[in-house]
């Protein structure tokens, strides 16, 4: 099992029940999107869904998903980490895949270093299915289990610790520098988010069907007695940034985060808050992780760098036909591609 992401925090957020029961109400309508068979909305470990697309321009692909994940047809929020309880729970959902019709099985999210992912392997051996790996990315975090925030400090480089500790005195300089949880005003949260992506992304963070999913997934999770903070860090009573964290069995997941661009010469606002955050998970005896997902900055990997831990990601295709197995190979042999070790 990968230190990285130990048993006592799986699932994880994303395959929890209040977690994927919020997505089926969020996504479970869409009209593109077909949920297959009798989903226990109380475990989910069997909860299968579908849709087909064209690909390569001709092929009409069905492809089987499972529920919570997102996809180019279904964008959800992305749910990394997909993993459970205990990884035989996996062999249930590939069993039960085959008993419906598909083309290729989308996993995205999944720990490279992981049972599951050996599961899968063995899966596509036995039923003679090709095993397609893609998007190689890399989750970030600081393991806070046996360390201090101080000496987290000292290990980091001098520019990072400025932009992430020292440079709070400036912030102080110009008025009262304090954060609070506004939980449970999710309204006021998501209108500050959307404004700072508005801002700087020119779209808003949460489109319709994920401010849906968002609500419900918070109040769920909340309900069940996990932690939800919804971070905003003021100067007197303007507030500069914001971040979304919740607390699955002491993992910190930082799902989202916002905050005014160029707001101050030398002062990186994401950055600080960042540095509040981690303090406060060094502190407190019911955070192990605080996870920064994956993912990059708008200008650097500013996660690597503050970061002491993390885990690679693979997405996979199972792909069922001999003919799209077939056409895959031709495809990335004339592009050039090379499947991920």
């Amino acid at each position: 099992m990968n230190d990285y992401f130990p048993q006592h925090h799986r699932p994880g957020l994303f395959r929890t029940s209040a977690w994927l029961s919020a997505w089926l109400t969020a996504w479970g309508t869409h009209p593109r999107l077909k949920c297959l068979g009798d989903i226990n909305t109380q475990t989910l470990v069997s909860g299968l869904c579908s849709f087909t697309d064209y690909k390569f321009r001709f092929l009409p692909l069905r492809t089987l998903i499972p529920v919570g994940v997102a996809t180019g047809v279904v964008p959800s929020i992305r749910g990394e980490y997909f993993c459970f309880e205990d990884p035989q729970q996996l062999k249930s959902l590939l069993a039960e895949s085959l008993s419906h019709y598909w083309h290729q099985f989308y996993i995205p999210d999944l720990m490279f270093d992981s049972a599951e992912f050996e599961i899968i392997k063995d899966f596509c051996s036995q039923q003679h299915f090709a095993l397609l790996i893609r998007d190689k990315t890399t989750s970030y975090g600081v393991d806070v289990r046996n360390d201090t925030f101080t000496n987290y400090l000292k290990s980091l480089g001098r520019s990072t610790r400025l932009k992430l500790f020292n440079r709070r005195t400036k912030l102080m300089e110009l008025g009262d520098l304090h954060i609070t949880n506004i939980w449970p005003d999710t309204e006021k949260f998501i209108g500050l988010i959307n404004q700072f992506h508005w801002e700087r992304w020119n779209e808003p963070c949460f489109l319709p069907r994920n401010t849906t999913l968002i609500i419900n997934a918070l109040n769920n999770l909340a309900a069940a007695g996990h932690g939800v903070d919804l971070s905003v860090l003021w100067l007197d009573d303007k507030p500069l940034s914001v971040m979304l964290d919740i607390n699955v069995n002491g993992r910190v997941y930082n799902l989202q985060s916002g905050y005014i661009e160029n707001f101050m010469h030398g002062v990186s606002l994401g950055t600080l808050h960042f540095g509040f955050q981690i303090e406060a998970a060094f502190n407190s005896p019911a955070v192990d992780y605080y996870d920064f997902m994956a993912g990059k900055g708008k200008h650097c990997n500013y996660k690597e760098a503050i970061a002491n831990a993390q885990l690679d990601f693979v997405s996979v295709y199972i792909v069922k036909p001999a003919l799209l197995q077939f056409a895959y190979h031709v495809n990335d042999y004339l592009k050039g591609y090379r499947q991920p070790n």
